[in-house]
């Protein structure tokens, strides 16, 4: 016979591991969405440099603002390294 506590452990690994698949689906679309509303605002940007004779290419290099007036770049490492601050739990609240 198989008491709760241990069927519990059984399945927990399944159920966090199903529970990991529902935040990747709901983080995917998210960032669908926030990738969309940038490239719309990004559309315009490029328009709007257009028209004021600017080089719209210039955009191509996706700058981040940060403290003190300096921008920086990103690449898929300081998304990977953002990726280790969060818990199951903060995927699944987000």
């Amino acid at each position: 016979m198989i008491c709760i506590s241990q069927r519990h452990k059984r399945n927990a690994p399944r159920s966090e591991n199903k529970a990991a698949h529902l935040a990747n689906t709901v983080l995917e679309e998210q960032w669908n969405e926030a990738a969309k509303t940038l490239l719309e605002t990004g559309g315009k940007l490029w328009a709007a440099r257009n028209l004021i004779s600017r080089d719209p290419v210039a955009l191509m290099k996706l700058d981040i603002p940060e403290l003190g007036g300096h921008f920086g770049s990103w690449t898929w490492r300081e998304l990977a390294a953002r990726s280790h601050q969060h818990s199951l739990l903060d995927l699944l609240a987000a």
